[in-house]
């Protein structure tokens, strides 16, 4: 039998969008844990690839690894959930994003029962640009060589089904929109 738990604050969005700005003030802010995407997966995941992956484009390492890494990221925040611990989480999460019942799915697979806000970041991509060139991380090398071409491969189509969402597209509406409040203490919504 499925137990209720805490509730997801899942903030999606390209490279470059925010979506560490916004976990990371939505966790001081609210007082509640921030699970990074990169935070969690990076360390090991640069590691795997300096001593077995130098070869390969890291776009093309990342999308080879990716349902382990995701599945890490997953299990992170189900076990807080499972807690009764409510949490911000952030990762791009495109794929995910285009699933109808993905929501359903996960409470399915970790057997618990969560309400899910979802945050969608869209921001202009000369903005994502400038942010992924001003932090200079390697993972986004590719990313800036390919610009172009990387920029027409992103899907926004969002049709997955969480109980509430707001799509961003400054990238700072969380911060004055009163439904993340009221999500998080259970007040009318």
């Amino acid at each position: 039998m499925k137990q209720d738990s805490g509730r997801l604050i899942l903030i999606s969005g390209l490279p470059g969008s925010g979506k560490t700005t916004c976990g990371r003030w939505l966790s001081d802010k609210y007082k509640i844990p921030y699970v990074d995407y990169d935070g969690v997966i990076q360390p090991f995941m640069t590691e795997v690839y300096d001593r077995f992956y130098q070869g390969r484009a890291y776009d093309e390492f990342c999308s080879i690894w990716r349902e382990c890494c995701y599945e890490t990221f997953w299990n992170v925040i189900a076990e807080n959930l499972r807690a009764g611990i409510s949490i911000a989480a952030s990762a791009p999460l495109s794929k995910e994003m285009r699933q109808p019942s993905f929501f359903d799915g996960m409470k399915s697979k970790y057997d618990i029962e969560f309400k899910v806000l979802s945050l969608v970041l869209q921001v202009p991509e000369k903005v994502l640009y400038a942010r992924i060139v001003n932090r200079q991380a390697k993972r986004d090398e590719q990313k800036v060589r390919q610009w172009d071409d990387y920029c027409k491969q992103q899907e926004h189509t969002i049709l997955w089904q969480p109980e509430y969402q707001i799509i961003c597209h400054t990238g700072e509406e969380y911060r004055t929109d009163k439904i993340v409040r009221t999500f998080l203490y259970d007040e009318e919504v």
